[in-house]
């Protein structure tokens, strides 16, 4: 079984690649629902989706619900500094 500081290691450089990632869902393991791995989210400043298998499909609702407003969000942040540009250019 892998731990956390495995893990930990190979996302930095996963992420060192393409960027770090805003989001990651998780299978809710050991070494991803630990302080020491929600203490990487927050230092790396991505949000962390833990999801047991189980509870999959309730799971997928919560998942899609957050995505989406989390979209709508991003989507209200582009448009507000692309108005403070406009602005600033007049």
């Amino acid at each position: 079984m892998t731990n956390s500081r495995t893990v930990i290691e190979k996302l930095k450089m996963q992420f060192s690649h393409p960027g770090i990632l805003e989001i990651v869902i998780s299978d809710n393991e050991m070494q991803y629902a630990c302080i020491e791995f929600t203490k990487f989210a927050s230092d790396w400043h991505f949000q962390l989706i833990n999801s047991s298998l189980p509870n999959l499909q309730s799971n997928v609702r919560t998942i899609v619900t957050r995505l989406r407003n989390w979209f709508i969000h991003s989507s209200k942040a582009v448009q507000q500094e692309n108005m403070q540009f406009v602005t600033a250019v007049k």
